[in-house]
C-alpha cells in the first residue's frame, strides 16, 4: 500500500495492510528522512508507537553527532594548544622575538624557497655592567627595549631573533642592497642608542 498526500510532494506513506478478522492493522512510514520529518512536522513521542524503534533509532543518530561534535572540538582544541606549545618552544619569553632554536628552521625554509636575505648581527656593548650594577631587572628592560626598536624598524616578514643573552639576530628578506642595510643598520643603532632609565638612573 502506497498513499501519497495532496500538497506533500516529499511525503508518502508507505505500509502493509495485515488483515485480523473482520478489521486489519497498517503500519505506515515516512518515505521521508526521519530527522527532517520529526522537523517539519514537529512530531514527538506520542506520535510513534511504543513498539516503533525509530525513536531509539533518532536517539543514536542524535548521540552519534554528538559524539561526534566532541571529538572535533577536542581535536581542534588539541591541535590548537600543539601549536601554541610549538610556538611558545620557538620563542623568546622575555621579549617576544624568535630564539636560537628557531634559526635552523628559518634558514632551513629561506633555502627551500631559495628566497633571498641577510644577516644582521647585534651585541649590546656595557650590557654585563648594567645588569652588574642595576640588576637583571634592568637588564631585562633594555632587552626588552631592543626588540622593541628592532620590530619598529623592520618589516611585518623579517624575521626577529634574540640568540642569547645581549645578542640578538636578524634576518631580513629579499634586501641584498649594501646601501640599504647599511641605513637600516644606523637606524637601528640609533634606536637602540636611545636614553632609557630605571628608578631614575641612565642605564
Amino acid at each position: 500500500l502506497s498513499v501519497e498526500i495532496q500538497g506533500h510532494d516529499d511525503l508518502r506513506l508507505r505500509g502493509v495492510d495485515a488483515r485480523h478478522g473482520d478489521g486489519g492493522v497498517l503500519s505506515l512510514s515516512f518515505g521521508v528522512a526521519l530527522q527532517s520529518a520529526i522537523k517539519r512536522y514537529r512530531l514527538t513521542l506520542k506520535d510513534f508507537a511504543p513498539t516503533d524503534l525509530a525513536p531509539e533509532m533518532l536517539y543514536l543518530i542524535e548521540a552519534n553527532q554528538a559524539a561526534m561534535s566532541a571529538s572535533r572540538s577536542l581535536t581542534e582544541r588539541l591541535q590548537g594548544a600543539k601549536m601554541l606549545a610549538e610556538e611558545q618552544a620557538h620563542s623568546d619569553t622575555l621579549t617576544g622575538l624568535r630564539n636560537r632554536r628557531s634559526l635552523e628552521r628559518i634558514l632551513d625554509h629561506l633555502a627551500q624557497t631559495k628566497e633571498s636575505f641577510s644577516l644582521v648581527q647585534i651585541d649590546l656593548d656595557y650590557f654585563k655592567s648594567v645588569n652588574d650594577t642595576l640588576g637583571h631587572a634592568a637588564g631585562d628592560m633594555i632587552l626588552q627595549h631592543v626588540a622593541n626598536v628592532l620590530r619598529r624598524e623592520t618589516r611585518h616578514d623579517d624575521f626577529l631573533i634574540r640568540m642569547g643573552g645581549d645578542e640578538f639576530l636578524l634576518v631580513i628578506k629579499h634586501l641584498t642592497d649594501h646601501a640599504r642595510l647599511m641605513s637600516l643598520s644606523t637606524a637601528l643603532i640609533r634606536g637602540i642608542e636611545e636614553p632609557q632609565e630605571y628608578d631614575g638612573t641612565p642605564c
